[in-house]
């Protein structure tokens, strides 16, 4: 049965385009069911959520009740003249966060709603979200990320996407025509884009 997506959400989150929300870290216990959300994607550092939520892993995801927990873990810091591969995300990582992409089209295409976060849902979270939007409307990483920007900029102070190997990684996706069965570019973000 498809989520609902009228219902106000009690914590920092933003509808980036139909059923895929950005937030930052939520809460846990059953408040992100409880909004709705079926698929949570936690994109921060296991180390982060020992720090806030005193716990990682398979342990943080059984405290978020009803939801599917996927984790994609990325670094949010970014390169300077000392440090020049400072933050840059390990093939692990990518992989990770193309799984997780593939998860949020996954649950959004079977009427979902779907909770990306990292710790302030401005950069990791952003990311990976903008990955799943490209996946799913065929649309190139520039577009996807620079959709995913607006709408969530719209809820934030300071730069939304703006880590130096994910923009990048963003400029780096083609358009592409999407095969016979694949979704349809989605109605709502592409007037969100006039």
């Amino acid at each position: 049965m498809p989520d609902r997506t009228d219902q106000p959400i009690p914590f920092d989150a933003t509808e980036v385009v139909p059923r895929v929300w950005v937030g930052a870290a939520p809460p846990i216990g059953k408040a992100v069911s409880e909004a709705g959300f079926r698929l949570l994607v936690l994109c921060a550092l296991p180390s982060e959520y020992e720090i806030i939520y005193g716990s990682a892993g398979t342990y943080l995801a059984r405290q978020f009740d009803g939801a599917y927990v996927v984790f994609a873990p990325l670094d949010d810091q970014s390169p300077n003249k000392h440090e020049p591969n400072l933050g840059r995300p390990t093939a692990e990582m990518m992989i990770g966060a193309k799984i997780a992409a593939h998860e949020i089209v996954r649950w959004t295409s079977r009427g979902h709603k779907a909770l990306v976060t990292c710790m302030q849902g401005r950069n990791r979270s952003a990311f990976v979200a903008a990955l799943a939007v490209a996946r799913k409307t065929g649309w190139s990483g520039e577009r996807a990320a620079d959709a995913v920007r607006h709408a969530r900029q719209a809820d934030v102070s300071g730069p939304v996407l703006y880590n130096y190997w994910y923009a990048g990684y963003m400029q780096s996706i083609p358009e592409r025509t999407l095969q016979r069965g694949s979704r349809a570019p989605i109605p709502a973000l592409a007037r969100r884009q006039r």
